[in-house]
Order: C-alpha cells, then structure tokens, then sequence
C-alpha cells in the first residue's frame, strides 16, 4: 500500500482517514502539476475522466509507481501528487 493513498476496504492510516474527512477547508491532490480536489474518486476514475485508457497509461503517486491492478482501489489523499503518463504510438 502507498502512503498517502486510502484504498477500498483498507485505510493506509486511519488517523490519516479521520483528519482528512474532518478538516473543513477544501481538501486538495496535484495531477501532472494542477491542483484539483480530493473528492474519493479512484485513480481509474480520474484516468477514464480524462479521456485515458488504464492500459495506455502510467501512473506515479507521491514518487512511487503505482502497479496497475492497484488503479480501481487507490483512491489520493490531501496533498497527494500524482503524475500520468500517457504512452504514445509511434514509428514509420
């Protein structure tokens, strides 16, 4: 498990859980460099928001890379970032 990240049906930290569901300000996560609220959603909800296709991608949490199978049950924290690498096609 990463830190940082709450996964379904496990809690990384649950003092960590508590806080962040009890601060009152906005809770926020940084993707590819822009910061955008921590609502809950996966990391395969923010990839298929995007228009991305899990199996074309790559993604790092908090400087770690997070294994595929990992992307429906890893769901960012506070202050999170997360980075994803789209894979691109090429050649002649």
């Amino acid at each position: 498990m990463h830190e940082g990240a709450h996964h379904l049906g496990r809690e990384s930290s649950s003092c960590t859980f508590f806080y962040c569901l009890c601060r009152r300000e906005r809770r926020h996560m940084r993707i590819n460099g822009e910061e955008f609220p921590a609502d809950g959603k996966s990391i395969e909800a923010l990839i298929e928001e995007r228009g991305l296709k899990k199996e074309m991608v790559a993604v790092e949490l908090n400087e770690r890379i997070l294994p595929r199978e990992e992307y429906g049950t890893c769901i960012p924290l506070e202050d999170d970032v997360i980075e994803i690498v789209q894979f691109m096609g090429g050649g002649r």
